[in-house]
């Protein structure tokens, strides 16, 4: 039950995501609240466990205005699962091939439940090849396979702050058991 009410709510379409504002009465009080809905997604990293490496991407985001590493993700598209989505978008963005049989869910998040109502499925794809990415025109993407070990120390030194993607690699080293 929720500990207050919401006496208006108004939303507008601003291109991928709906924003919301909300006005709640809490204790005969109004306060404005804002977030966005989005789409549901998913976030994947590919492992090969015998090399001891994982396959990232590196990727310009115009919001911070910075190069950054990241897990591979996207929204789930209308029809498709989010296994699905997520062996999709790892290929488009990294030329990253990993077979569904491959491929383990870890649960899913909310990435940040204070602004967005954005549920995020997190995939591990044990294994994997590469090809040509097919990224889209607004995505500035690089594909980068480092060492288990590096990102391990880049999580550690902030270099990799890629909060959905350290959810994942936390719940990928529960699921192996370290």
């Amino acid at each position: 039950m929720r500990p207050y009410t919401v006496i208006e709510s108004r939303h507008q379409r601003l291109g991928r995501f709906d924003v919301c504002q909300d006005t709640l009465l809490i204790n005969k009080q109004t306060y404005p609240y804002s977030y966005t809905r989005m789409k549901e997604s998913v976030a994947i990293i590919p492992v090969d466990e015998e090399k001891q490496m994982v396959g990232l991407v590196y990727q310009y985001r115009h919001s911070i205005d910075k190069w950054v590493y990241e897990a591979a993700a996207g929204a789930i598209e209308k029809g498709e699962t989010p296994e699905e989505a997520a062996i999709r978008e790892l290929k488009e963005e990294t030329g990253f091939i990993v077979e569904p049989e491959n491929v383990i869910a870890l649960g899913a998040v909310y990435p940040v439940a204070g602004i967005s109502d954005e549920k995020m499925h997190l995939f591990v794809g044990c294994g994997f090849a590469q090809t040509e990415p097919q990224h889209e025109p607004t995505e500035f993407v690089k594909p980068c396979i480092m060492s288990m070990a590096d990102l391990e120390q880049y999580i550690m030194d902030g270099t990799f702050s890629n909060m959905y993607g350290i959810a994942l690699w936390y719940k990928y080293l529960l699921h192996r058991g370290k």
